[in-house]
C-alpha cells in the first residue's frame, strides 16, 4: 500500500483524484488544498510520495518541490499540471521532480498514467533504499572479516577493500581503491590469467601469490576468487553489477 499526499487547490479535483487512484486497491490518499499545510505534512515522513498541482495560490506547485527538496527530503515528487505547460515541466524535472503527469485529456486514462508514474517513482525509490540497506549491511560483514578482502570490477581494478587488506599491503584504502589488482603482485601474469579465468565461471582455491607491500617488502600470500553478479543490465529497480570477490591469507 503506498500511502500518498494529494495536493490541489481545487477540491473537486482533489476528490476525482482519491477516488481514482483508491479504487485501484494500491493507494492510501490523504487530500491537502493548502501547499504551506502540505510542506509541513510532508516533512512529518508519513507518505511515501506527493503529487502536486503546479498553479496555486501562496505557493505553485514548483515552491513546494523546492522547499521539499532544500529540506533535504527526496521523497518521490510528481508534478500534476495542465497541458501547454512544457517549461514547468522542465524547471520541475531540473528541481528534482521524479516525474510529470499533464492534465486534461481522457480522465480514465488520465489518472491510470498518474497511478503508473507514482507507482514506479515509489518502487524505484524503495528499490534504491534496500539496495543501500544491503550494501551497508555487505561493508559491514566485509570490514569484520579478519582476512583481507578486496572487491574488483572486471578490468581488474580494486573497487573496495577491508581494513585487514590494508594492513597486509601497508597501504591506505584510498591509494588501493581505484589502483590495477594485479599491480599489487609480483607474477602479473599469473594473477590476470587466475583472474581471467575467475570471470570465466572458475574458482581460484590457494593460488600462492608473492604480495609487493607498500614499504617495498613482500610478503607471501594464498588467494582465493569467485565471480558474482547481480541485477538486470537495463533494470532500473536493481541495477546490474559483475566483479570478482577475492580473499587472501597469509601463506
Amino acid at each position: 500500500m503506498i500511502s500518498l499526499l494529494v495536493v490541489d487547490d481545487e477540491p473537486e479535483i482533489l476528490e476525482i483524484t482519491r477516488i481514482f487512484l483508491e479504487k485501484t486497491g494500491n493507494y492510501k490518499v490523504t487530500c491537502e488544498t493548502c501547499p504551506k499545510f502540505a510542506l509541513d505534512m510532508i516533512q512529518t515522513g508519513v507518505f511515501d510520495a506527493v503529487v502536486s498541482d503546479y498553479e496555486m495560490p501562496l505557493l505553485n506547485g514548483l515552491d513546494l518541490l523546492k522547499s521539499v527538496r532544500n529540506s533535504g527530503n527526496n521523497i518521490p515528487f510528481i508534478i500534476f499540471t495542465g497541458k501547454g505547460r512544457e517549461d514547468v515541466v522542465i524547471e520541475a524535472l531540473n528541481c528534482g521532480a521524479d516525474s510529470y503527469v499533464q492534465k486534461g485529456g481522457d480522465p480514465k486514462a488520465q489518472f491510470a498514467e498518474l497511478s503508473w508514474r507514482v507507482y514506479v517513482s515509489v518502487e524505484k525509490k524503495r528499490a534504491e533504499k534496500r539496495l543501500y540497506e544491503a550494501n551497508e549491511y555487505n561493508k559491514c560483514l566485509i570490514e569484520l572479516h579478519v582476512d583481507p578482502l578486496v572487491t574488483i570490477d572486471c578490468g581488474k581494478i580494486i573497487c573496495d577493500v577491508n581494513t585487514s587488506m590494508e594492513k597486509i599491503t601497508l597501504c591506505s584504502r584510498e591509494k588501493l581503491v581505484g589502483s590495477h589488482f594485479c599491480s599489487l603482485f609480483t607474477e602479473t601474469e599469473k594473477i590476470s590469467d587466475a583472474l581471467e579465468k575467475v570471470m570465466g565461471g572458475e574458482k581460484t582455491d590457494g593460488l600462492n601469490l608473492v604480495l609487493r607491500q607498500g614499504n617495498g617488502q613482500t610478503v607471501p600470500v594464498t588467494l582465493f576468487a569467485v565471480y558474482f553478479s547481480y541485477g538486470n543490465k537495463g533494470s532500473w529497480i536493481k541495477p546490474a553489477g559483475e566483479g570478482i570477490f577475492a580473499e587472501l591469507h597469509y601463506a
